[in-house]
């Protein structure tokens, strides 16, 4: 689902604008079209898998979406809170069978009603 933001300004003097600025929503980035994003990893179906290209794609449209850093000492990483509730982190530390299988990092994901854990690339 996206949500639109509308903001309206005064054009130099000739009347009104408006210009429309959609955001999306972490759901409809995780799952769009109601099918969640990448690869299911082995049997795991909370773990996905991604290209580093679609990880950075994806962080940054999750930023997009109104995320807020908030720092958390336990989290090796970057961790972000949505406005909607629940929050993302981006790390750079894998280890074990992820870092056996490839993986360079990971987005954690921790947000209500999408029924992923990892998004390892």
């Amino acid at each position: 689902m996206i949500k639109m933001a509308r903001a309206t300004r005064a054009a130099q003097g000739v009347g009104m604008q408006a210009s429309t600025a959609l955001v999306e929503t972490a759901s409809s980035i995780l799952k769009p079209a109601g099918r969640l994003i990448g690869t299911q990893l082995a049997n795991n179906p909370l773990i996905r898998t991604v290209t580093q290209s679609e990880a950075i794609s994806l962080t940054n449209r999750l930023i997009a979406s109104g995320a807020k850093i908030s720092p958390k000492a336990s989290y090796k990483g970057v961790w972000y809170e949505l406005p909607g509730g629940g929050g993302f982190g981006v790390r750079n530390v894998v280890s074990g069978k992820s870092l056996k299988l490839g993986s360079t990092g990971a987005i954690d994901i921790n947000i209500p009603g999408i029924a992923i854990k990892n998004i390892k690339f």
